[in-house]
This record gives structure tokens, sequence and C-alpha cells, in this order.
């Protein structure tokens, strides 16, 4: 006698779509629901870093330099940067016209993966797990993309269909399974490791009769993708993206987990529920075999993305798991039963809304993911020049960025005057900001702008009177201290200078000179501390959970000299753990300036779990003549939403 899952998979690849009518209608009222997540104002949902890349590697009139300089350069594979260079050639790179067809491939996964679960368990499992998979910010927002996740979920799902319906003995559905195995391939490397494990896990599942075919059809993929090989072996000496991307932590899976469920309790208790009550009351018969192959499908590329990440190089992100995520969600309900359509209309309509309210109002996604901090950079730059035709304009992006905006905008560039800093060390900034006459400026930056690049700007236009803050960046408005105008500044955490007392947290050598000036009318000046000869003798401490300072806030650190700082001549921020570093960071001298400027980002740093001590210093590793007049610590409020994309978003922001 066959199993069970083998008698539901040669009844399901009869049918074209497992369930009833009304389970039909519920199906594509939740595809309905899933493309206008996706499809939401798609004229208005701007380019991220990543998209921007991928449109400047399509400019090249011919294939063969699309592949060696627009393909061989990058880690992913051909196949989507092939699609866009041709549907681009099409229908031009307008934000609607390069994302609508990742939109679309987004949903057609959702229908394929609904014919996958319905045919494997039941209708309802499918049903369930469709509605939580249409709704999610995973998977909305990577289903907005024109990258290769959209397309490679797309694929995945393609060939766990096409290998379900040749299971249950379709035999046109190996040449899909060919066919789409090579889509895999084409499409990204975690596509192509999901569907060798998927090839593993359908070998195992076979009757020896179809073991030929399914073989057969490996190689049949094999020999699609054998033109990319030379690419792929080219590409895997890239490693990975250590560059800014670190391996995976501790809290990396808990993360995630909590980033699936949208960071609502509420969210993942009633998922729970609904499972729980699933696997108590129905226990999953029948469904077992089914539930340990999806488990598989989703563990093992974390398993060896995770390996992959500590041992050579760090790949493991959200966007490579997404392709593995459904199966996942599927084994989680597969202890339902085929329930009356009511049930199931009841159970889904209460995970898809709570899901959405998640989305829209907790996630904010709707709100961070369609305001471009490049986009706003030159629309709010160009809106300062309106007001101030004299003032400095300043940015900090890749370089490319700006100038794709202008072409993208059909701004002429002589209309937009700018310095981007992304590239410019703390000297040359300040130069640039000594050699200016404007009053006020305008800075623009994005993740990656150098730390110290506001606080440097502040030692010029000492008034920041006003910042926004985006997913990823921001802007703001620098300028002069000015009668009856408020600003925007960072708290003062302590100062030391000679003349004050010694404030809590201050380590001052006892036997460290102090100097004064004298004026021409003989009246002493300000008191100074004379490093001249000592390497030492300053130093600011403090558990960092004393600190006023939230765990995205900017910790600055700024050192004031008497003349010119010497070369050698330094002021450290460092956060220990233990007797461990694992933050250092310094504002080095540099000829023309005497101040000194550091600053330590607390969002790039692991604080959970840790007893971390914040650790700011002066280092004269010269022994040099200098003099100090003051050193302070301050606290710069830090962007809520700096990752608001892929961590909580504060409540009542903005």
């Amino acid at each position: 006698m066959s199993e069970p899952w083998r008698e539901r998979l040669r009844s399901g690849a009869a049918h074209r779509l497992p369930g009833t009518r009304h389970e039909h209608l519920l199906l594509f009222a939740l595809l309905a629901l899933a493309l206008l997540l996706r499809g939401w104002r798609l004229w208005d949902l701007p380019f991220m870093h990543d998209e921007i890349s991928a449109l400047l590697r399509l400019r090249f009139t011919s294939f063969r330099e699309l592949i060696a300089q627009g393909v061989a350069i990058d880690a992913h594979p051909a196949g989507v940067q092939v699609f866009e260079w041709l549907w681009t050639g099409l229908f031009g790179t307008s934000e609607f016209a390069v994302k609508l067809p990742f939109v679309l491939l987004s949903v057609a996964a959702l229908l394929l993966l609904y014919r996958f679960a319905a045919t494997w368990t039941n209708p309802t499992v499918a049903l369930l797990g469709l509605a939580f998979l249409g709704t999610v910010q995973y998977t909305v927002l990577y289903g907005q993309l024109a990258r290769p996740y959209a397309a490679g979920l797309f694929t995945t799902a393609l060939l766990a269909d096409q290998l379900t319906r040749a299971l249950g003995g379709r035999q046109r559905a190996w040449w899909g399974v060919a066919i789409a195995a090579a889509a895999c391939a084409y499409t990204h490397h975690f596509a192509l490791l999901l569907a060798g494990i998927m090839g593993l896990s359908a070998l195992s599942l076979a009757t020896p009769a179809q073991r030929k075919p399914l073989l057969l059809a490996g190689l049949g993929g094999l020999l699609l993708y054998a033109p990319h090989l030379p690419i792929f072996f080219r590409q895997l000496g890239y490693a990975g993206v250590g560059q800014w991307l670190d391996p995976p932590g501790t809290y990396w899976l808990p993360d995630h987990l909590a980033w699936v469920f949208q960071f609502s309790v509420l969210l993942a208790a009633l998922v729970a529920l609904v499972a729980v009550i699933g696997w108590a009351r129905h226990r999953g018969k029948g469904h077992r075999a089914f539930v340990w192959m999806c488990l598989a499908w989703w563990a093992l590329p974390l398993v060896v993305g995770w390996t992959y990440s500590v041992w050579r190089a760090p790949v493991l992100q959200h966007s490579v798991l997404l392709f593995g995520f459904p199966y996942a969600v599927f084994a989680v309900f597969a202890g339902w039963a085929h329930l009356p359509v009511k049930r199931t209309v009841l159970m889904s309509s209460g995970i898809a809304v709570v899901s959405v309210c998640a989305l829209v109002f907790g996630r904010r996604h709707f709100e961070l993911a369609y305001t471009s901090k490049y986009e706003a950079s030159v629309e709010q730059g160009l809106a300062f020049l309106e007001q101030e035709p004299e003032g400095l304009v300043l940015t900090s992006h890749p370089e490319e960025i700006i100038p794709f905006y202008l072409g993208h905008l059909g701004i002429d560039p002589a209309t937009f005057p700018h310095v981007n800093t992304r590239d410019l060390d703390a000297p040359a900034l300040h130069r640039l900001l000594e050699s200016t006459s404007a009053e006020r400026a305008f800075v623009g930056w994005s993740n990656g702008a150098r730390a110290e690049l506001r606080a440097q700007v502040r030692e010029r236009f000492p008034m920041e009177l006003v910042r926004t803050d985006l997913a990823d960046g921001g802007w703001a408005v620098f300028g002069d201290q000015r009668p009856g105008v408020k600003g925007i500044a960072p708290v003062l955490l302590s100062e030391a200078a000679p003349d004050l007392s010694p404030a809590a947290h201050w380590r001052i050598d006892e036997g460290l000179p102090r100097t004064r000036d004298t004026t021409s009318s003989g009246i002493p000046g300000p008191a100074r501390w004379d490093f001249t000869g000592r390497e030492f003798g300053l130093l600011f401490e403090a558990p960092l959970d004393s600190l006023p300072a939230a765990h995205n806030d900017r910790i600055e650190v700024a050192l004031h000299l008497a003349g010119e700082a010497p070369e050698g001549l330094l002021v450290a921020g460092e956060l220990l753990d233990g007797d461990s570093s694992v933050f250092y960071r310094t504002g080095d001298a540099f000829p023309g300036t005497d101040v000194l400027i550091t600053a330590v980002e607390l969002a790039t740093v692991e604080q959970r779990g840790r007893d971390l001590r914040f650790r700011a210093y002066v280092w004269n590793r010269e022994l040099a003549p200098v003099r100090v007049a003051r050193m302070s610590v301050r606290v710069e409020a830090g962007n809520p939403v700096q990752y608001g994309l892929f961590e909580r978003v504060p409540t009542g922001f903005p």
C-alpha cells in the first residue's frame, strides 16, 4: 500500500488547481491583497542602492559588454541582469517599469506555492500559509525590489511545483523540472543551493521508476546552465560581502525571526495559536514527510549560509533565506486537516488582517520604504539652494548616486553644485569648510557616511537648524548662530578643562602641568593642560548604561587645543567589554586644525549581553608640545529609523 502523500500527489497532479470553488475565491482574494500591497503606488516607490547599482550596469550596447562588465564583476548570476537589460531597453527605467515584473513574479510565486502546499497537504494548510506569506514585510519588501529575490522566489516555487507534479505522475512535468532548476541557477546562488536540496529530497522520495527521469531532468538543467559555469566559478572567488556585512552573531537568528513576524507579538501569538490548535486537533496526519521536507528546505540553506559566513566570508542576510522561507511557514500550519471553507476564511482573514496592520502601522512600510535618502538629498538640496543661492551643499553617498538621480530626474547638474564628502577625510573637509563664505550648509547622508561628518560641520556652522531622519540616512541644514533662532544641539554629557572642577568619570593625572597665557595688558588668560613630553594624562571612562545614550545615538568626543594640533596627536573613543575592545575609533591631528573629533555610532555595535564601558582619552604619541584647552563628551540623538526597514520602529515615530 502506497503512502498517503503519494496518493495526494497523484490526485493533485490531475487538477490544475486543488480546492473547491469557494477556496479558489479565497485564494484569489489573498493574491489580490498581495498584489495590492506590493503594487501600492509603485510609481512612487524609490529605487534602493542595489537597484541603482544594477541599473548602472545596464548601460552597454552589446550583450558581450553586458556580460563582461555588468555581470562578471558582480556576485550574482546573469539571469536577472540580462532580463533587466532587455526589459529596460523596451520599457525604460522608471520605477514603475523596472519594478513591475518583479512584483508580478512575487505574486505568481504565491500561486505556485499554493498549488504545491495544497497538493501535498490540503487547501486549508495552503491558504493559511498564503495569508501570512502574502502580507508580511519580508515578502512584500523583497517582492518590490528589482533584484533577484522575487525572481528567485518564483523559480524555486516553480521547481517545487513541477517536482510535485512530476512525482504525482505527470510526465511532462519533468521538462518543467529541468527548466525550473536552470532558472534557479541563473537567478541566485542560494536559489541554486535550494534547487539542489529540492532535487536530493525528490530523489529520496521518488519511486525506482521515477529516479531515471529525475536524474535526466537534473542533467538537463545542468546542461542549460553550462554556459554560465565560467562566470559561476569566477564569482566563487569573490568570497562574500565582508566589507559591509558582519558574520552572524548570537542574536542573528532571533532577530531574523522577530523581523519575519514584523516585531508584532500579536501576529506571532496568533500564528502560534493557529498552528498549535491544528497540531493538537489533527496532528498533521499524513503530512509528516511534507513537514520534514519543508523544514529541511528552510534549515539547510540557513546552516550552509551560516557556516560559510563564519568560516569563509559573510553572506548570510534575510534576503538569501527568502527562497526557503515559505516552506517553513507551510510546515508550521501543516497540522490542520481539510476544514470547511468558512473556518478557513475566518482563520486566514484573521492572520491577514493582523499582518497587514503590523505592516502598515507597526513597520510603517509605506512611509519608510517609500522615502529615499538619495532623492531627498537632491530634492531638498535644490530647495535649499533656492533659498540660499550662496549656500554650501554637502552629500555623503556612494559616488554614482547623485549623478544617477540627476539624470533620472532630468535635472541639469549645473543647477546642483555640491560636494560629495564620502571620500573626503577630515583634513580635506576641514579645508573645505574653512574656505567657504556660505552662511548655511545643507548636508544629506546615507549609511556609510563618516561618523564625524556632522560634528565637523557643526564646528563651522554651530546651529543645526532642521534635521529629517529617513531609513538608511537623512538630511539637515546647519547655520551660524543668530539671535532668536533655536537649533538642534547634541547633549553635553561632560566636559573637562583646567579651570573646571573635575566631574564624575574623569581621570586627570595629578602631575599634568597647567599653563596660562598672559595678554598684552598683563591679564592672565584661561588655563591649559601642557602635554609636552607626555603620552597620556586625560581620560573619560564610564559604564555605557550609565550614560543617557540610546542604542542608536552617537557619542562625540571633541578635543579643543590652544594652537595647531601637532603630528601624532589623537583623541580616541572606545567601547570595551571587560578587557576586550569591541569598538575603537580615533580623530587624528592634521595641519591647520585646533579641534580633534571622533565619534562612536552605537547602532553599529552589538550591545546586548555585554557589560560595555565607554572610554575616551588623549594620546600624544610623539610626546609633542601641545596644550589642551578642554575636552568634551557629547551625545547626538541618533536616527531612530536608521535601520528601520529591518529593525524595530520606535513607537511614535516620527
